[in-house]
This record gives C-alpha cells, sequence and structure tokens, in this order.
C-alpha cells in the first residue's frame, strides 16, 4: 500500500523508468520517471543534511516550476511538509499551529532574494535558502558543496502532512493519494498522457489531484510557467503560455480552473489557437469552487469536454451543505 506521493513515483519509476515523467518547456527540463525519483531521492538528502526533520514545515513562494515539484517530492520523503504564507502574521499563525502538533517551522524557500520569506528564514532554525546557485546545491544533495548522506531516508507515514495551504488544516499524504486516485479515476487517465498542469502547485488541486494522479497513471507532467502561489496569479498570461504548452507539448489532458479556462475564451486567444494543433487533447478538469469532487456538469475548451471539479451538494436529508458554483457555459463552440 503507498503511504506518500514519493511511494507513487515510484512505483510508477520502477514500472517504466524511461517513459516521461516532468516537461517544463520554459526550464528545458524533460525528466523519466527513473530520472526524477533519483532526482527527488538526492534533494531529500540536501534537506536531510540541511537539517530538515520529520514532522518540519518549510515556508515557500515558489512558482510552477521543476524546482517546486521536487521540493514537494522531496519534503514527501523525508516526512517534512511544504506551506505557502503570503506574509509575516500568516507565517506566524503557521508557527504557532505547526508547533502546537509536535513540529516545527524550520526553514524558508524563497523565489526570490525580495521575498519576505528571505528575510524571515533568519529568526527560524534552519534559516532560509533562495531559488538560485543555493537551492540548486540542495536539490543535488550537497547542501553548501558537502556531501550527504550516502543513503535515502525511509518514507514517511502516511498520516503526516504533505502541505500547508492558507488554512492551518494540512493536506496529509493520504489525503493527497486519495484525491490523487480519484482524479485518475475520474478522467480515465492512461501512461501515454500529458497532463498539462495550468493550476498552481501550491495546491491541492495542482499537487493532490493533477500532479499525483498523472504519477498514480504513470502519465507525465507537464508545467506552463504560471505564476501565483496562491490562486491563479494573472489569468491572461496564465491561459496564453498554458495555450502554447498545449499545442508544443501534445497534451493529452487540461488541468485548470475558471479563470484561465474564461482567459482561454478571450477573442485574442481565439484567433492564436486557430493556426495551433490541439488534437491530442482528449480530456480535463475545470476547478469551480472548493473541494475535489467531480460534478455533473462539464464545460468545453476547443470542441473537448472538461469535467468540473468542486464540492458536491449533499444527499437530500443529509446535512446542510454549501451547493457547488454553478460551472460557467461553454467557453467554445465546437
Amino acid at each position: 500500500m503507498l503511504r506518500t506521493i514519493a511511494c507513487a513515483l515510484d512505483r510508477a519509476a520502477q514500472r517504466a523508468p524511461r517513459a516521461p515523467a516532468l516537461l517544463v518547456p520554459e526550464q528545458g527540463v524533460a525528466l523519466t520517471y527513473g530520472e526524477l525519483s533519483r532526482a527527488t531521492r538526492a534533494f531529500a538528502l540536501g534537506l536531510r543534511a540541511w537539517g530538515v526533520r520529520p514532522a518540519d514545515v518549510v515556508a515557500v513562494d515558489l512558482p510552477n516550476t521543476s524546482e517546486c515539484l521536487l521540493l514537494q517530492l522531496a519534503a514527501s520523503r523525508v516526512g517534512a511538509a511544504v506551506a505557502t504564507v503570503k506574509g509575516p502574521e500568516e507565517l506566524s499563525k503557521l508557527a504557532s499551529s505547526v508547533a502546537a502538533t509536535g513540529g516545527r517551522l524550520s526553514a524558508t524557500i524563497a523565489a526570490t532574494p525580495d521575498s519576505f520569506l528571505a528575510g524571515a528564514g533568519a529568526a527560524l532554525p534552519l534559516g532560509s535558502v533562495t531559488a538560485g546557485r543555493a537551492l540548486d546545491e540542495l536539490i543535488r544533495g550537497q547542501p553548501d558543496g558537502e556531501a550527504a548522506e550516502p543513503s535515502a531516508p525511509a518514507d514517511a507515514r502516511a498520516d503526516v502532512a504533505l502541505a500547508y495551504w492558507a488554512a492551518l488544516t494540512p493536506l496529509t499524504q493520504a489525503d493527497a493519494l486519495a484525491q490523487g486516485s480519484a482524479f485518475a479515476a475520474g478522467l480515465a487517465l492512461r501512461p501515454d498522457d500529458r497532463v498539462c498542469v495550468a493550476v498552481t502547485l501550491c495546491h491541492a488541486f495542482g499537487i493532490a489531484s493533477a500532479c499525483t494522479g498523472a504519477m498514480l497513471s504513470g502519465a507525465a507532467i507537464v508545467l506552463p510557467a504560471v505564476g501565483g502561489i496562491r490562486g491563479c496569479g494573472v489569468p491572461e498570461e496564465r491561459a496564453a503560455v498554458t495555450l502554447r504548452v498545449l499545442a508544443a507539448q501534445r497534451c493529452s489532458v487540461l488541468v485548470a480552473d475558471t479563470h484561465t479556462l474564461k482567459a482561454l475564451g478571450s477573442p485574442a486567444l481565439v484567433r492564436a489557437r486557430e493556426p495551433l494543433d490541439l488534437s491530442a487533447l482528449r480530456t480535463g478538469a475545470c476547478k469551480v469552487g472548493s473541494g475535489a469532487d467531480f460534478l455533473d456538469a462539464d464545460v468545453e475548451f476547443a470542441g473537448v469536454p472538461l469535467r468540473t471539479v468542486g464540492k458536491r451538494a449533499p444527499p437530500a436529508g443529509g446535512p446542510a451543505a454549501e451547493a457547488p458554483p454553478t460551472p460557467p457555459s461553454p467557453l467554445h463552440p465546437a
């Protein structure tokens, strides 16, 4: 039985080590499942050599880059969690919440030197690392140029935290595996699929549903360079780069939210996609509200139906709950 999302990666690597696992065109990254498994093991060694230990939390503000996915998989191996915070007040609340459960907020990894996380790390046990050379050394398993431990840490328990978002209730490894399994089944993901993840990895829909679902299926994860550690960043920019990547990488599955899908329907981007070949696209999912349930209504992009994801209303007579938002009408005529 799988315990962590890293276990899902390793199983896929054992089954098909040469199959494509991670494609990030803007970074020139193309890793097979075997390579991704080895890279995250090395990164886990780097985290341990830095001092990250089980039940630790590392606060980050990384965008949708290869480093962001590698970090979450490496932290999964260590038994640590990744958190996204927007400011000092959130960071303080997170530190208190984690300490109350016996863990510690140990370090920060900042996307840029001027990020507030770069300075906030000074007050934490392990300090801060900024994306660039120092983070690259961690990823290679050699922080500060020193050799890391020779063996990888054991996989963490399924009930440990994988990530924290705005709420202080963590997403556990078991939660992520369950969401990924449901997502893979709902879209009938296959090993030959290329899953374009146009939502932030720093959210359960990105890391748990889309990425874990892809790994459980042996499909390739394709990351457009989209910004915004939470929410949608700039929808028009996200949509433009998503469109390019969909065509260039021959993606068969699109994972998006309502903001991106609406922007993809703008007149400029409808014109831009006319010369593009999107014939590989066969299915996808669009986040329309909180929750991870597949809903009954579909939306459409480029003539392809996309399933909507949100919170399903309880059956009649069940406990009251907020009904899921009404999905947007189809954005593109067939």
